[in-house]
C-alpha cells in the first residue's frame, strides 16, 4: 500500500465523502480534501465539512487552512496537496483525494500550463469593472475567449479577471493552455467517479442535502459571517454556493424562500459544471465510473485497488 493514491470525485451530493471515509477505514488511509470552500475556517455547514468525530476517526487534510477573508489559489492547493501526500506516505498510509472542485483535479491530473505573470494594477482596474457589472465583464471575456468564458461563471471574479487580463494583454487563456504543454502532477493508482445519471434523482438529493444544511443551522452560520466587518459578498469564500444567496438574505435583498430557491438553483448549476469537467477526466488511466447507488460500490472499489 506504500505510496498509493486513490481519487474519489463526482457531482455534489453523489456520496463521495461516505465512500472515501469507508475506504479510509478499510485501507488505513487519510483523506485530502479537494474542495475550494472547505479550506475556510468557520464555514462548516454549507461546505459539508466532516465533523470533529469523523475527523477524529479518519485524519483529513486541507481543511480549515485560512480565514474567509483570505484567498486560496490553484497553485497553493497543488503545493499543499503534494505536501499532504508526502506526509501521508511517510506514515506508510494510502492517500485518498476526495472532493468536488473539478478544477483542482484537472490541474493535478492534467497539469498546470506556464502563464505570464499577473499585473496588480491591471487586475485592480479589471476588478473595478467587474464590481460595476459582472455580466458585462464576463461578456467581454466571451468576446475574446469564448471557450474559457463558457466554463466560468460571471460571479467567479478571480478567474474571470485573470482570464480577461491574459486575453487583453497576452493571449486567450484557452490558447495559452494548449500551446504551453503541461504535464500531470500526479497519476492516481485508482480514480472512482460517482455519477447520478437520473436528473430527477440528482435534484432530489440536492434538495435533501440543502434541507439538512438548513436544519443544522446554515442560516445562522451565514449570519455570523455576515457580522464580520472583514467580509463582503465579492470575496471568493462568500461566493461559494449557498453562502452568497443567504448573504443576500441577511442583506434583506431576498426573502428566505427566495434564498432557498436560489441556492437550490445554484447547486444544480454547480452539478452541471462538475459533470462537464468529469467528462474530460473520465477517460484518464485507472478511472472507473459508477452510479452513486451501486450497492456493490465499496466492494468493487476495494477489488480494483488490490
Amino acid at each position: 500500500m506504500d505510496n498509493k493514491i486513490i481519487a474519489v470525485y463526482g457531482a455534489t451530493a453523489s456520496g463521495k465523502s461516505a465512500l472515501s471515509i469507508a475506504l479510509a477505514k478499510k485501507l488505513n488511509a487519510e483523506i485530502i480534501s479537494v474542495d475550494s470552500a472547505q479550506v475556510y475556517r468557520t464555514m462548516d455547514i454549507g461546505t459539508a465539512k466532516p465533523d470533529a468525530e469523523t475527523q477524529a476517526e479518519v485524519p483529513h487534510h486541507l481543511i480549515d487552512l485560512i480565514d474567509p477573508e483570505q484567498e486560496y489559489s490553484v497553485a497553493k492547493f497543488i503545493q499543499d496537496c503534494k505536501n499532504s501526500i508526502k506526509d501521508i506516505h511517510r506514515k506508510n498510509k494510502v492517500a485518498i483525494l476526495c472532493g468536488g472542485t473539478m478544477l483542482y483535479f484537472n490541474r493535478l491530473f492534467i497539469g498546470l500550463s506556464e502563464l505570464p505573470p499577473s499585473n496588480p494594477e491591471i487586475r485592480d482596474k479589471l476588478f473595478q469593472q467587474w464590481q460595476e457589472s459582472p455580466q458585462k465583464t464576463h461578456q467581454k471575456l466571451a468576446e475574446i475567449d469564448s471557450e474559457t468564458a463558457q466554463r466560468l461563471h460571471p460571479n467567479d471574479s478571480q478567474r474571470v479577471i485573470r482570464a480577461l487580463e491574459l486575453g487583453l494583454y497576452h493571449q486567450p487563456l484557452s490558447t495559452l493552455q494548449k500551446v504551453n504543454a503541461s504535464t500531470p502532477i500526479l497519476t492516481p493508482d485508482l480514480s472512482i467517479v460517482l455519477n447520478i445519471s437520473e436528473r430527477e434523482k440528482l435534484h432530489q438529493k440536492i434538495e435533501q442535502r440543502l434541507q439538512k444544511m438548513l436544519e443544522q443551522g446554515f442560516v445562522d452560520e451565514v449570519k455570523s459571517l455576515h457580522s464580520n466587518p472583514k467580509l463582503h459578498i465579492n470575496l471568493p469564500s462568500i461566493r461559494a454556493v449557498g453562502y452568497r444567496q443567504f448573504w443576500q438574505y441577511h442583506d434583506n435583498q431576498v426573502t428566505y424562500d427566495e434564498a432557498v430557491e436560489k441556492t437550490f438553483f445554484a447547486t444544480r448549476q454547480l452539478a452541471k459544471r462538475q459533470n462537464t469537467w468529469i467528462k474530460s477526466l473520465s477517460t484518464l488511466p485507472n478511472t472507473h465510473l459508477f452510479e452513486h447507488n451501486d450497492k456493490q460500490l465499496f466492494q468493487k472499489t476495494i477489488a480494483l485497488f488490490q
